[in-house]
């Protein structure tokens, strides 16, 4: 009987075990804070990122933020998860063991004149990057470390409320001069001879009168250019087989009346077809070689 009762008890408290491990909610492990970075801009705007560890995922996190976000995202691993922002406490899934929170506030940093001041309490340690212009003459609490992160100075803060006051000074660039360094090959000098140097003037020369004469060809030759109709080309016959002729003559021969001879035989002369000469006080016309 007793054994009985001792084995009942066993079964009732393995019963209990398995019942609850069984009915533990998905997601009720909880997650830790790895560390949390402030990194501050010239305009104020302080960039937060946390990075978060989820002992068993998926965990349900929520977390309360340093200050109000203008801009907030989660990555879950490698994935970007939805967040819920309420009363200063962001909440999300996390999906993946490593998670990273990071968003954009406003509201740690006051400026009074040139001075910048940081504030915020947090109940972690916090590791602070000012700009690299900044000029700190105040930082509380006095218990803090400094260490060297990819090149930029970063402030250990201990957990609890933190102020710094800093300002903002130009940064001036003053160029390094170097010395030359010698050349390992040294440059060949090529030397020009007088003789060479006369046959490129006169290579010269003669590229110049070779552009001469063929622009002069190209403007003797305009007329190539010149359309003439069948009035003008009869008038331009009958001077070359006249050889030369007064107006009178040409227009007894074409048959074109005075006033329009005259003007057609202004325009072929001034297009170069044909030209006039003077003789004995009248004007004779002849096509133009």
């Amino acid at each position: 009987m007793k054994h009985a009762k001792s084995l009942a008890k066993i079964m009732f408290v393995a019963f209990l075990i398995v019942f609850s491990v069984a009915y533990v909610p998905v997601g009720a492990v909880s997650f830790t804070i790895k560390n949390t970075y402030l990194t501050l801009m010239v305009d104020g705007t302080v960039k937060v990122v946390q990075n978060i560890v989820a002992e068993n995922p998926p965990v349900e996190v929520s977390l309360k933020l340093l200050g109000e976000p203008l801009i907030i995202e989660v990555i879950s691993g490698e994935v970007k998860v939805p967040v819920e922002v309420s009363d200063l406490t962001v909440s999300f899934t996390a999906f993946e063991r490593n998670n990273t929170l990071t968003y954009y506030t406003a509201d740690l940093t006051e400026k009074k004149g040139e001075e910048w001041i940081l504030h915020y309490i947090c109940n972690q340690t916090t590791h602070v990057i000012l700009p690299e212009e900044a000029l700190v003459y105040s930082i509380e609490p006095s218990n803090f470390e400094i260490s060297l992160e990819n090149g930029k100075v970063v402030l250990i803060m201990p957990p609890g409320e933190v102020r710094i006051s800093y300002i903002l000074i130009p940064t001036t660039f003053e160029k390094t001069e170097t010395s030359p360094q010698p050349s390992r090959t040294p440059t060949p000098t090529t030397y020009v001879s007088p003789l060479d140097y006369l046959l490129y003037v006169i290579l010269a020369l003669i590229a110049i009168f070779l552009m001469f004469m063929v622009f002069r060809r190209l403007i003797s030759s305009k007329t190539s250019f010149i359309e003439l109709d069948e009035r003008d080309k009869l008038i331009v016959d009958v001077i070359r087989r006249l050889g030369e002729a007064p107006a009178q003559k040409i227009m007894e021969e074409t048959g074109i009346p005075k006033t329009p001879l005259y003007r057609r035989l202004k325009k072929l002369e001034k297009a170069g077809v044909i030209e006039s000469v003077l003789r004995s006080g009248k004007t004779y016309y002849r096509v133009k070689k």
